[in-house]
């Protein structure tokens, strides 16, 4: 594999990230609406979420697909933030 290329999904592992929102009172909803879009989602602590695709796929794809979302999301949520958090 070449140095910095993207990582193919290993069989069976599902692609996920973690996810910090600004305010705590809306982690809930952005779950809820990434679930909606087919996310596994699990709530960690008062701000962050770990999101997981249901299916494996590229790992730069996936943080592409979930970044739409969060961008999607904060639009509706004016003056709110939801950062994915590095690995």
């Amino acid at each position: 594999m070449m140095r910095g290329a993207p990582r193919a999904p290993t069989p069976g592992r599902v692609c996920g990230v973690k996810i910090r929102v600004s305010d705590p009172a809306l982690v809930e909803d952005l779950a809820e609406m990434l679930r909606k879009a087919q996310y596994l989602v699990t709530r960690e602590g008062r701000q962050t979420l770990d999101v997981q695709l249901r299916e494996p796929v590229r790992e730069d794809a996936a943080r592409l697909e979930i970044d739409v979302y969060l961008r999607v999301w904060e639009a509706t949520h004016e003056g709110a933030r939801a950062l994915r958090l590095t690995d």
